[in-house]
């Protein structure tokens, strides 16, 4: 992904691997069996934990059992993931076989079908003369995807999400001269249709704008169409923009009439059964003429059920887009008024072809369901589909599917209710009805980033098509301005979403640590931060608990001390921070590709996390910070006592500290002479071998042989 390049479009063919045969545990089977006589009789199967085989989370189980070239099957266990069969099945077994029994699991299907759930293999030579029960595990053979490629495009776009608004003249100038610049844009929207279409809808709803938005661009659209037969039919911005409207504020009015149906159709109990070609059922040819009398019967009572529940919710449907179709269709009348069905069609093209029957098609991708469903459950909702569809493009079936014609009369005798349908879909009501409530979670300033994407995008394009009109002359001028200022943000952001909790100073410490945890970031003004502080302890300060004191969409000030900060209100920034100085661990400097920093509010100097160490142990400081040295808790928690006597230091107590270690004034002193130590000059030495006490040896007793050693370092000292 580091390697795309913004804004460009990449395509590459990858190849696809051949498949592995794996096999997968699918619940277990325990059964009982008597051997004696070169017989075996098998009874008392119990399966249990069994993969679901519907959307219901459950199957139709029953048992296949192959041995040579005898197979005895069980009878189904309905809706269960636990069957069991107790009745009994015996099979001769020859002498000296080396044979195995298959005992194979498969769930029904309405259809007639079977799906194979799993199976489990018993070798005849691990049959024990007598009586026996056996438990083994059901596994799977799953065959992965074969060999084959596939070609990936990918378009890679960063983009900076300014305030909303810096959009402002931006929208107006979209929305001046009823929308002439809206609609230069449209008209050279070449291979782009939905993506500039969603970003203008989400736009124009959040201002309520959105229906005299698709109502300018649908007008444009009829009065280029010639034939009334192919009104709507491309994939243009105008059919796109009406398509993202139905989905943004009309799918609580699709749930009401297709989640009952489609739930119907997932769990139906009964089993019955919508297909009509007799080519897919698995049955006598005698018996296949009165199976699809019955299922035609199924078919017809689930779109009468839709159909009908259409009509009486169809004050549920959103006024805003009756509105839409009552303009289309009043324009469709005014260009062509003696066609008879353009006015219907060029409504149920949307709300049926568009809408109700691609929710059937695929379910899950309008919160139908929440998996896709099964492929006998997808069949059922495609002939409904099917047949919803031409009853509303008011045809009926022809030679292209002939097992449909069965369904003509009813469409033939439903279509004058189609026709009232559509009318009154197309009208606004003059009475208040209960409409449902429309939910949209638009992030306005995001969706106004993309439309000027796209404006930037086309621009030349559209100078070459419509000259340099004065709208494209102010959007020069705006684009550039909003060029500046993604420039300024990118330069400038500073992102800081977490803080490092500090360790409050000893006593004695002059001045506090406290460090804040971020990222370089430079898509958008989000800024927020946290800031940590202890509590003082009364025999040392501040290692006891820790508070936190988080403020969102802020920046705290250096607090005048510990306990005071814990109460003061972090004020915002006037500008956005700055790091100028590099890493005082690395001495290089942040890049703006930089994932992480941390800055130390006492001295307004910002590190690399990785470069944030502990000067004791040297392990990286991920939750716990003191000021110089830095520490991290468990070594300032030892830095709390003094290195000789192992006493607490007491509050206001002078402490000497020697490189790592602190020593209370007393404490430190010659380990030969017992000469107190100065603690204003370098005069002594210490051992750096490890030994079990501190051996710190002055000047004049360290013999000068011993110096030249490596053992021996040279000692300095620093009152805190």
């Amino acid at each position: 992904m580091k390697d795309l390049e913004d804004q460009k479009i990449h395509e590459a063919w990858f190849k696809m691997t051949p498949g592995k045969t794996t096999v997968n545990p699918t619940g277990t089977l325990k059964f009982q069996y008597n051997y004696s006589k070169n017989r075996v009789k098998f009874e008392n199967f119990k399966a249990d934990g069994l993969t679901p085989m519907d959307t219901a989370g459950l199957a139709d189980p029953f048992l296949v059992i192959n041995f040579g070239n005898k197979k005895e099957k069980t009878v189904t266990q309905k809706r269960t993931l636990s069957p069991q069969w107790p009745k009994s099945i015996s099979f001769e077994i020859p002498a000296d076989s080396k044979g195995t029994f298959y005992i194979e699991i498969y769930s029904d299907n309405r259809d007639g079908t079977s799906d194979f759930m799993g199976e489990v293999r018993l070798p005849v030579a691990e049959i024990k003369e007598g009586n026996d029960e056996v438990t083994m595990e059901v596994k799977k053979k799953e065959q992965l995807p074969t060999v084959g490629e596939m070609r990936v495009a990918l378009h890679a776009r960063k983009s900076v999400i300014l305030k909303e608004s810096d959009y402002t003249s931006l929208f107006e100038l979209l929305m001046k001269d009823n929308m002439e610049l809206t609609k230069k844009l449209v008209a050279v929207s070449n291979k782009k249709e939905k993506p500039i279409a969603e970003c203008l809808v989400k736009a124009f709803e959040m201002r309520r704008l959105a229906v005299h938005f698709i109502k300018t661009i649908t007008s444009i659209e009829i009065e280029k169409t010639s034939e009334p037969n192919i009104i709507f039919r491309e994939n243009t911005v105008a059919t796109k923009s009406l398509d993202m409207y139905m989905r943004l504020i009309g799918m609580q009015y699709l749930h009401s009439i297709m989640k009952n149906i489609v739930a119907q159709l997932v769990l139906n109990e009964k089993k019955k059964s919508c297909e009509l070609d007799e080519f897919r059922i698995e049955d006598k040819q005698e018996r296949k003429q009165k199976i699809i009398a019955k299922n035609l019967t199924t078919l017809m009572s689930f779109v009468s059920l839709i159909f009908e529940d259409m009509q009486k919710k169809i004050d549920y449907c959103p006024t805003n887009l009756r509105n839409i179709f009552e303009h289309i269709q009043g324009l469709i009348k005014q260009k062509w008024p003696d066609h008879p069905t353009a006015q219907y069609t060029a409504v149920s093209g949307f709300i049926f072809l568009r809408f109700f029957c691609p929710s059937l098609y695929s379910p899950k991708l309008y919160d139908l369901t929440t998996s896709h469903p099964p492929p006998n459950v997808a069949r059922e909702l495609t002939l409904i589909a099917k047949t919803l569809q031409n009853l509303a493009s008011l045809v009926v079936f022809g030679k292209k599917e002939p097992f449909m014609h069965i369904v003509n009369p009813f469409i033939t005798e439903q279509m004058p209710n189609m026709k009232t349908y559509l009318t009154e879909l197309s009208s606004i009501p003059e009475k208040a009805v209960d409409e449902l409530p429309t939910k949209t979670d638009i992030h306005w300033g995001r969706e106004m980033s993309r439309v000027h994407f796209h404006l930037e995008d086309n621009l030349e394009a559209m100078k070459a098509q419509f000259g340099l009109t004065q709208d494209l002359e102010k959007l020069t001028e705006i684009l550039k301005d909003l060029k500046k200022k993604e420039m300024e943000y990118k330069e400038s952001r500073l992102k800081i979403p977490a803080p490092l909790h500090e360790v409050a100073p000893m006593a004695g410490d002059e001045e506090d640590s406290t460090f804040y945890k971020g990222s370089l970031s430079s898509d958008g003004p989000d800024f927020s931060a946290s800031i940590s502080t202890g509590p003082k302890n009364d025999k040392r300060g501040g290692l006891a608990s820790s508070k936190t004191i988080t403020n969102t969409n802020s920046t705290p000030k250096k607090p005048s001390s510990l306990m005071s900060s814990i109460d003061q209100k972090p004020e915002r920034p006037s500008s956005p921070l700055q790091i100028t100085e590099p890493c005082p661990g690395c001495s290089k400097r942040f890049s703006e590709a930089e994932t992480s920093v941390l800055l130390e509010l006492s001295t307004n100097t910002f590190w690399h996390t990785d470069c944030l160490k502990c000067s004791n142990c040297h392990k990286h400081i991920t939750q716990y910070a003191l000021k110089k040295p830095l520490l991290c808790l468990a070594c300032a928690e030892v830095d709390s006592k003094c290195a000789r006597c192992k006493e607490v230091f007491k509050a206001g107590e002078s402490v000497l500290r020697v490189d790592l270690k602190a020593f209370h004034r007393h404490c430190l002193n010659c380990s030969l002479c017992a000469a107190p130590m100065d603690p204003k000059t370098a005069n002594g030495y210490f051992s750096g071998v490890s030994t079990p006490d501190l051996l710190y040896i002055c000047s004049s007793c360290t013999p000068e042989k011993e110096k030249d050693k490596g053992d021996w370092v040279f000692l300095s000292t620093k009152v805190t």
